[in-house]
């Protein structure tokens, strides 16, 4: 709470955590309960403005991320401001239809979903390790292993995978059409929209092979202009955040130093740069 407090940080992402099954998942789910419960009781105390964002965990399966959900949002308090969602879920994207329950539940009240980056899902990975499957086990590091390109030079994910993880889980929320089915959802993609800039004409262009679904430029600039939020779109859009706690806290307070001084040097306008380092992310929560 002091470093948040040092550099008046708005937003706070916790217990962010993507597990390949139901029985690693297990073990951390007084884990999850545990930090939202955490957060809102340090929130208390501080006295001070942070939303913080809770991150249910999906392969404990639908019924249990219902009732966090519910949990979260009728029974802790402070509520959080919303929650996070990995870009997949072994192999499960943020379009797929088994979600639906959930975008229902979620939508009903109005929630905003952030969603965080995870190591991409190939399909014979996602046929190996089911989410609602008994799974071996597996760590992380050797999921990722599973999952990445060659890895000679770009063994790191977040070099290249992840900027298209977001592209592929965007374009896998329109061609289900989730985004228009539940309007009242806000959408936080990360970096600012990853790999969408170069492929949304193609998303487009390629939805007419998807039966009954009618994607236009015009109807997709519609629903992004009310319904999502990057870190590039127009002033009043830009957000910005940092990893921590996954970055370490030395390394936040550098990126943050050097975001104030970016930011001084490319809005001299203090109301502008006021917006972006804090004023628009809390219009998100409005």
């Amino acid at each position: 709470m002091k470093f948040l407090s040092l550099f008046s940080v708005s937003l706070a992402v916790t217990a962010c955590r993507s597990t390949p099954s139901p029985q690693k998942s297990a073990k951390i789910d007084v884990h999850a309960h545990f930090v939202p419960d955490f957060y809102a009781k340090a929130l208390k105390e501080a006295g001070m403005y942070l939303a913080h964002m809770a991150c249910p965990i999906l392969p404990n399966g639908m019924l249990s991320f219902l009732k966090e959900i519910d949990y979260l949002f009728k029974q802790l308090n402070p509520k959080p401001d919303g929650i996070v969602m990995m870009s997949n879920y072994y192999g499960l994207y943020l379009g797929d239809r088994d979600l639906e329950p959930i975008y229902d539940a979620l939508n009903e009240l109005n929630v905003t979903i952030f969603e965080h980056l995870t190591t991409p899902c190939t399909q014979f990975n996602k046929m190996r390790f089911d989410i609602d499957k008994t799974a071996p086990s597996i760590s992380q590091q050797q999921w990722q292993a599973l999952n990445s390109p060659v890895a000679v030079r770009q063994f790191a994910a977040p070099t290249l995978d992840f900027p298209f993880e977001t592209a592929r889980t965007f374009a896998d929320l329109f061609y289900t059409s989730m985004p228009t089915k539940f309007p009242n959802l806000k959408w936080i993609m990360s970096h600012a929209g990853g790999g969408l800039i170069p492929t949304l004409d193609r998303i487009v262009t390629y939805s007419a092979l998807y039966p009954g679904l009618n994607l236009t430029e015009d109807s997709m600039k519609q629903t992004l202009s009310k319904s999502f939020y990057f870190d590039l779109p127009d002033l009043g859009l830009i957000v910005w955040g940092s990893d921590t706690v996954f970055t370490p806290m030395s390394s936040a307070a550098k990126y943050a130093a050097a975001f104030d001084k970016d930011v001084e040097e490319g809005f001299p306008d203090r109301r502008k740069a006021n917006a972006i380092r804090a004023t628009n992310a809390r219009g998100l929560f409005d």
